[in-house]
């Protein structure tokens, strides 16, 4: 508890602006302001007057009927859910949870107690452990003993397999130039300031025009640190929003409309 899972799935949600998103939770604690199509869905315990409850497991099924791309489920914790879980990715949507288990090994062990055959499951998923340790320091200017905690990733499971794929219909080639432009982005966004209407704009654009955002973005930095801050993004940048982005989000927005899946 406390590794920073849910702040990392908030933070891979977050990228995925193009997608439409079913968010499933017992408690709110995801954010995607940003995003055109979202769905949330909260589990629902039962109360008087014959309101039934509605686990997780339901909401997932509900979600599919929805046709959304991602399923977003801020944590998996009983047989249904991930057996719900498991029946989405089958299908072909995507889906982004999060999972208590000491690592990888006792998460395999933690699945098989509930019934279910663990290295299929995990074998499926791209599955990140995240780790987190604290050290006691005490602080001569204060005489306070103060806890320091640090989060760090400990290791990033089965992406050979899906990057392989994704080779095999995309070419090796298109593979690494993808690897290499979301790697330049996350490197100078990360030292941008951004604020969240920013970064949400920024990613409508790169995902069309990537090497037009990485050369504004390019500029800018050489303006001096700081230069985008919490300040309107540069001209070159979202001078092409209305014709760009605009007509991207409204596509985008089609696509996920509710109907019945195929």
């Amino acid at each position: 508890m406390g590794s920073g899972k849910t702040s990392l799935q908030n933070a891979v949600a977050y990228m995925l602006v193009t997608k439409s998103m079913a968010l499933i939770m017992d408690v709110a604690e995801l954010f995607l302001p940003h995003h055109q199509v979202v769905k949330p869905m909260f589990e629902r315990v039962a109360y008087a007057h014959g309101i039934r409850s509605i686990d997780k497991a339901e909401l997932i099924r509900q979600a599919l009927r929805s046709g959304v791309d991602i399923i977003v489920l801020n944590e998996a914790r009983s047989r249904d859910e991930f057996k719900a879980l498991a029946e989405a990715i089958t299908l072909g949507h995507g889906a982004l949870t999060t999972f208590h288990a000491e690592d990888y090994e006792a998460a395999k062990v933690r699945l098989a107690t509930l019934g279910l055959e663990a290295e299929e499951l995990l074998g499926l998923s791209v599955v990140v452990e995240v780790g987190m340790t604290r050290d006691v320091r005490y602080n001569r200017e204060t005489g306070v003993y103060e806890v320091l905690i640090r989060r760090f990733v400990r290791r990033i499971h089965n992406t050979d397999h899906y990057l392989a794929r994704i080779a095999r219909d995309y070419g090796t080639d298109y593979v690494s130039r993808q690897l290499e432009l979301r790697g330049a982005f996350l490197s100078k966004v990360a030292n941008a300031g951004l604020n969240h209407d920013q970064l949400a704009n920024l990613l409508y654009v790169f995902y069309r025009e990537p090497g037009i955002v990485l050369k504004g973005l390019g500029e800018s930095s050489k303006a001096g640190a700081g230069a985008i801050g919490n300040q309107p993004l540069p001209e070159n940048l979202l001078k092409i929003d209305s014709e760009l982005v605009e007509s991207f989000k409204r596509e985008d927005k089609n696509s996920g409309d509710i109907g019945d899946g195929a």
